[in-house]
């Protein structure tokens, strides 16, 4: 273990357990350095002591026999990709102190089903789970205001998540190729965000934000107060095959419809006078994984 100016700066690429002390050499040992422990395979448990109040990013990025981490009190955010790739990942202490979770902090972990989202957390960060597996329910804690763009993105496992009545934003494409995902519900009491048949709307009702990719109706009627149709709304749902839109609807996201290879049937309303194209959407899901999918306009791989 290395320890420089107070701050853990690297490990033993052979150690299996860390237990730090408070204070090394009579000095109290305060904070993370960045990749401190990354790439570590061997280490299995780490139990940071509570005179920690600073996490690097990256600090278990890649340890990928890790399965218990004891992060101390005190620390306030779950930093940029902390648990990235950390496959055996089981058992995580998080105190009531940690609000946020940063960037990729949980991506490509293959089991998060016995992870339960802290009742403290307020921000969920963009990618925060992305590519992990989750369990079937996902419930949002009542605390939560903010849930960052693709937060979950392309998380497996997931086939009901219910938002807290404290949700007042959701990010673009938070739940983006979730495809075994059939429902959302809402507490009670979220006045942004309401759920009706499984699907997610603004509070209003102009705006359809979500349509569940395992939702499995093959006809959709879209209700008479929608006039827009969000961002990838409908992606990489397999299952509906005609889609009934409404004099009403006067815009469509970028991808609105994409992948939704079962789709036969839809009649465009004269209110609609432009089709997006994807270079926006593509933007944003390149920053993650150029490789994973490629849409071209609001219909691409459609079955129309």
């Amino acid at each position: 273990m290395c320890i420089r100016d107070r701050y853990i700066a690297d490990c033993d690429d052979n150690v299996s357990s860390v237990n730090i002390s408070k204070e090394v050499d009579g000095y109290a040992v305060i904070g993370v350095e960045t990749n401190a422990f990354a790439e570590c395979e061997k280490l299995k448990e780490v139990i940071l002591p509570d005179s920690v109040k600073y996490m690097g990013e990256s600090v278990f990025t890649g340890c990928t026999g890790l399965k218990k981490v004891k992060i101390p009190d005190g620390i306030t955010e779950i930093p940029k990709q902390t648990f990235a790739l950390c496959v055996e990942l089981e058992e995580i202490e998080i105190p009531q102190s940690v609000t946020t979770i940063g960037e990729y902090a949980f991506s490509y972990c293959n089991d998060l089903s016995w992870f339960d989202i802290p009742e403290t957390i307020t921000d969920i960060s963009d990618y925060a789970f992305a590519y992990s597996v989750m369990g079937e329910t996902l419930e949002l804690p009542e605390g939560l205001e903010s849930l960052g763009s693709l937060s979950f993105y392309y998380s497996q496992g997931l086939k009901t998540v219910t938002l807290p009545s404290t949700l007042n934003s959701v990010g673009s494409l938070a739940f983006l190729g979730c495809a075994d995902l059939t429902e959302y519900k809402v507490a009670d009491g979220n006045t942004t965000y309401p759920a009706e048949n499984g699907i997610l709307y603004t509070a209003d009702m102009t705006n359809l934000v979500s349509y569940p990719a395992g939702k499995t109706d093959e006809v959709f009627n879209l209700p008479e107060t929608v006039q827009y149709i969000s961002d990838g709304a409908f992606f990489a749902n397999t299952y509906v095959s005609e889609i009934n839109l409404t004099d009403s609807l006067i815009s469509l996201g970028t991808a609105a419809f994409s992948n939704c290879t079962s789709l036969k049937y839809m009649e465009i309303p004269a209110g609609v006078t432009e089709l997006p194209d994807s270079s926006r959407l593509m933007d944003e899901i390149y920053k993650f994984s150029p490789s994973e999918i490629i849409c071209n306009e609001a219909f691409y791989m459609s079955g129309m």
